[in-house]
């Protein structure tokens, strides 16, 4: 189904052509598209695609500005574009939406003027939805947030994709938020991680239960968000996600759990997308680190992040790191033991105190 904005602009010097249409491939995504435009279209305005996704069919620019964007394509001018014999055609990363449901897609033209603010000329909407096959949670997801740690009870996490299709670095994250999160980028305060490591296709792992250190939520949250992400080559991605409400500051500890079939409710438009069930499950030499034994302290101590291989990506998700003391570890490792770390400039005793629980060489 094709639709035309008509809040903005006022009138239309650009449109997409009767051509257009996408095509997934793991993590990246192609657009083509051909266009008609008005000999002034490039008058003092750049042109871009975007592909957007949205839980349901979006019928204004205010669904679209808030459309989970899974990327933008900047456009030559469009006089190049325009009678041209054949369609523009971008290859470009792909940031999918989280979680399981399914998403309408939208493929928008829109301009941006200099110093101005972006407008949507025009937009298409597909009538197929997509649901995207990412590592994720299965069944029971649990949370209990103490003063300064964070217990976690996942009872499986599991990878759909087709055979051969091995997951990137895998990281369970506790993220809290001021507003509950639906899949896409957010803003929020870090409460706690680990990594968990790569799972093979169609397999599934069974964590259990095990603590980790936890920065306690400033008022601010009113949602805890456990994320599952994966690390795709560039960055950490939000995989799969359940939301719980946050504590009150008298509601100490916090202990609720939920299912995992559906993190957040879909619109009318779309569809649940059914559990992989899969028998085979990985030895216990697959799971680095194996999170599911961590009862003890040795075990516990696998889930931390390494100072002498991990990237400046990870290392960044500490608590009490930033970016500058990140650049400086880089720098300064290998580390020979653990408690040198404390004599990088800007870490000291302090810091180093609160984050030796995380860390490991």
């Amino acid at each position: 189904m094709k639709s035309t904005l008509t809040s903005t602009p006022n009138t239309k010097i650009a449109s997409l052509g009767h051509s257009h249409g996408y095509r997934f491939e793991s993590d990246s995504v192609t657009l083509n598209a051909s266009f008609d435009a008005l000999p002034s279209a490039d008058s003092g305005r750049t042109w871009s695609l975007r592909l957007l996704a949205t839980p349901g069919i979006p019928t204004n620019a205010e669904d679209l500005q808030n459309a989970h964007l899974i990327t933008e394509v900047p456009l030559p001018p469009m006089s190049e574009l325009t009678g041209a014999v054949d369609n523009f055609e971008s290859v470009s990363g792909a940031l999918t939406p989280a979680g399981r449901g399914a998403h309408v897609i939208t493929l928008a033209l829109l301009s941006h003027q200099n110093g101005g603010a972006s407008e949507f000329h025009d937009f298409s909407t597909y009538a197929h939805s997509e649901t995207f096959a990412h590592p994720r949670f299965c069944d029971t997801v649990g949370i209990t947030l103490n003063e300064d740690t964070v217990t976690l009870s996942l009872d499986c996490i599991e990878n759909p994709r087709a055979s051969g299709n091995t997951s990137g670095t895998l990281s369970v994250e506790v993220w809290a938020t001021a507003t509950p999160y639906t899949g896409g980028r957010f803003t929020g305060e870090p409460v706690a991680g680990a990594i968990l490591g790569n799972l093979e296709a169609g397999q599934i792992w069974t964590p259990g239960t095990f603590t980790l250190h936890a920065e306690r939520p400033s008022t601010e949250a009113k949602h805890l968000v456990v994320m599952l992400r994966e690390w795709n080559g560039a960055a950490f991605v939000s995989r799969d996600y359940l939301t719980f409400d946050a504590p009150t500051p008298s509601a100490s500890p916090c202990t609720t759990d939920e299912k995992a079939h559906a993190p957040v409710a879909p619109s009318a438009e779309a569809i649940e997308a059914s559990p992989v069930v899969s028998e085979t499950k990985p030895a216990a030499s697959e799971i680095k680190p194996t999170v599911s034994e961590a009862k003890s302290s040795e075990d516990e101590q696998d889930s931390r992040i390494s100072i002498n291989t991990a990237t400046a990506e990870v290392l960044n998700r500490i608590a009490g790191l930033n970016k500058t003391l990140v650049a400086t570890i880089l720098k300064k490792r290998p580390f020979k033991t653990l408690t040198d770390l404390a004599k990088v400039k800007g870490i000291g005793t302090k810091t180093f105190d609160k984050i030796k629980a995380l860390v490991k060489l």
